[in-house]
């Protein structure tokens, strides 16, 4: 009786492990990439984007962007009105309501996608006038054939990531 309750026991113990060793065989894997950069004085970017891969192919893109205005920019309120509809026309091909709200200097988007693709470094700013600091023109990029882009399907990259000063682990 004592013999069949340690089999039992040994069974039980040996089937927990392999269900463990399967789930941590199956989970998806997860890769958190970090971007700090500045588009132009006074306009810095902090992007993190987790993908979320199942072997090897990106199965979900989460994305969040963190744009911080300098002192300057900042006393001018318009900025952060211009900036949230630009980033909502760049992300338009998403079909899809943004998370994007104005926080304590800065801007902050949150996107989660299961379909379609994010282009990397799709907005910069630029001074319009080299005479006038506050006279600022935007381009972004919403083309699926770019480079830059990451879709939901694909591989799993690290190199194009990295080609755009993203930082991985």
């Amino acid at each position: 009786m004592k013999d069949r309750i340690i089999k039992i026991t040994i069974i039980g113990f040996g089937l927990l492990i392999l269900g463990l060793i399967i789930f941590l065989i199956l989970k998806p894997k997860k890769t958190i990439c970090i971007r700090e950069i500045t588009l132009l004085k006074g306009f810095d970017l902090k992007e993190t984007i987790t993908l979320k891969t199942d072997k090897k192919k990106i199965k979900n893109i989460s994305l969040n962007k963190e744009l911080y205005l300098s002192d300057y920019y900042d006393q001018y309120n318009s900025y952060y009105d211009t900036l949230m509809n630009v980033y909502k026309k760049s992300y338009k091909y998403l079909d899809k309501d943004l998370d994007i709200y104005k926080k304590d200097k800065h801007i902050e988007l949150n996107l989660d996608i299961n379909d379609k693709y994010i282009i990397l470094n799709n907005l910069s700013i630029e001074l319009s006038n080299l005479n006038d600091d506050t006279s600022l023109s935007y381009k972004y990029e919403t083309n699926e054939d770019n480079e830059s882009t990451i879709k939901i399907g694909d591989e799993l990259d690290l190199d194009k990531l990295k080609k755009y000063n993203y930082t991985c682990k």
